[in-house]
């Protein structure tokens, strides 16, 4: 991803670690579970930005997309400053986002997997089939624009990113 700073989760504080615990209990998570998804997003990073064709689509921890970001409540001036909050801060965001995503689908409030967790985050609406490897989530022919900024995921070039993909 642009703008992440690999060593950025050596340099979080014990309190951020301590809250990231906490959260991750309340949302019905493993905290390492969590932490790989935070990890394959940002590094761990609260700077972090995804930039595509000159424009920032997503950011922070878990690269909220600023539609998404406002479906949680976040203001315009919140989005505008969202990937210069500390991590700390962020983690509001965060679990009010796996909070709806496990509401909307009825998978929470246990979550069982990084797996199931990395796909709630990517394509949400498919996280009920996040356990079968082989769910397509974004293909070229079907959802060319979510495939094409997300490609990288594609190490096969099959032409679909699927939850296998996400699970690697």
């Amino acid at each position: 991803k642009a703008g992440v700073n690999p060593s950025a989760a050596k340099r979080l504080p014990s309190t951020f670690w301590n809250k990231f615990v906490e959260m991750s209990s309340r949302l019905g998570a493993k905290p390492e579970d969590l932490a790989q998804v935070i990890n394959s997003e940002s590094g761990f990073d609260p700077h972090a930005t995804n930039v595509q064709g000159g424009r920032i689509i997503a950011k922070g921890l878990n690269q909220l997309i600023e539609k998404t970001a406002k479906s949680l409540g976040m203001s315009n001036a919140e989005w505008q400053n969202y990937e210069n909050l500390p991590a700390e801060d962020q983690l509001k965001y965060v679990e009010k986002f796996f909070r709806s995503v496990g509401k909307i689908t009825g998978v929470g409030p246990k979550w069982d997997s990084a797996t199931q967790l990395y796909v709630a985050n990517f394509a949400p609406k498919y996280v009920r089939q996040a356990s079968n490897p082989n769910t397509v989530l974004y293909s070229r022919s079907e959802n060319r624009e979510e495939y094409e900024k997300n490609k990288g995921l594609d190490r096969d070039k099959k032409g679909h990113i699927t939850a296998g993909d996400l699970a690697r």
